[in-house]
């Protein structure tokens, strides 16, 4: 008898784990669009969450941040850009870094421009700045997966 409840057991036990194997969530196809609102969704948060690796997974390399239209272009390796955010994040509070007022354009199946205002809200120990900027964001999609390949600052008005 102990016998036979051993063999129900490990066949209810096979049965349950061929089942979880088998089940997978179902996959959600997300328009290029929604992609894209998600990366930047995502790199925002990662500067909130002072998350290195999550702001890091949504850039392509080299990464190109722009201040006013080619003045002061820099082009990042993953390293250096690693070394970047966390010397920002060891003397920063950043509590607010979103996107908001988003226009897509897409300029091929592979690369589209994000144009939007950032607002954000950065603490340091002399004081916080609370501001709103105009960027633009491009996107190029690598390896099924967008990311974001330069981050431009424009000043007002442009």
């Amino acid at each position: 008898m102990k016998k036979l409840n051993y063999i129900i057991f490990a066949g209810l036990l096979l049965c349950i784990l061929f089942l979880l194997i088998g089940c997978t969530a179902p996959s959600i196809d997300l328009t290029p669009e929604e992609e894209i609102n998600a990366l930047i969704d995502k790199f925002g948060a990662g500067f909130v969450e002072e998350d290195v690796n999550k702001v890091l997974s949504c850039c392509h390399f080299p990464f190109i941040i722009d201040h006013y239209s080619g003045e002061n272009a820099y082009q990042y390796t993953l390293s250096s850009y690693q070394y970047s955010l966390e010397n920002m994040f060891a003397v920063a509070d950043i509590s607010i870094d979103e996107f908001i007022n988003r226009d897509i354009t897409f300029t091929s199946n592979l690369e589209a421009v994000v144009e939007a205002t950032e607002h954000f809200e950065v603490t340091y120990d002399s004081g916080s700045i609370i501001g709103y900027d105009n960027v633009r964001l491009t996107c190029i999609k690598e390896g099924g997966s967008w990311k974001i390949s330069e981050y431009c600052i424009f000043p007002e008005g442009e």
